[in-house]
């Protein structure tokens, strides 16, 4: 199964290719496949300065660097993450049915991590990408950075 999904994932694999993480480019399957695909491919890993999905600190120094043939830009996170919002807005949402696109909209800014910077790069930039993989879809970079980007490669959970 794992070497179909990965065969299904190079064949859409353009030149240069955007893998956007929400926290620490050293999630292990991000890094794994980034590293592997950049013999052949200009991969660039979009990740925030957050090493932590607990708190989205910003821990990183360095907006830009190359790490084993990989170039990583990491975007700021705008706010903490919200976990009493979360569970708040969680139950507004689940129990009391009071589902709204303004409500989906705060539950993932408290999930975090908040970072437009990140969503305005893959806005202003898309065109430099033949495609994006999204690793992980329950975060504000992936429900945000989705529907950026027309033509999506595949989002990884």
């Amino acid at each position: 199964m794992r070497q179909e999904e990965d065969s299904k994932i190079l064949s859409k694999l353009g030149k240069k290719s955007g893998f956007t993480t929400p926290e620490n480019y050293f999630n292990d399957f991000a890094k794994n496949l980034a590293e592997k695909l950049s013999d052949e491919y200009e991969i660039e890993v979009l990740t925030t300065k957050a090493v932590s999905y607990e708190d989205w600190d910003n821990y990183y120094d360095a907006d830009e660097e190359d790490i084993r043939g990989v170039h990583v830009r990491r975007f700021p996170v705008a706010k903490k993450r919200q976990v009493f919002w979360m569970k708040v807005l969680s139950k507004l949402i689940s129990t009391f049915r009071m589902n709204s696109r303004w409500l989906s909209n705060q539950w993932v800014k408290a999930q975090g991590p908040y970072t437009p910077a990140l969503i305005r790069y893959i806005r202003e930039h898309k065109d430099r990408y033949d495609v994006f993989v999204f690793v992980t879809y329950l975060y504000y970079p992936a429900v945000k950075g989705l529907p950026v980007h027309i033509q999506i490669l595949y989002s990884l959970t």
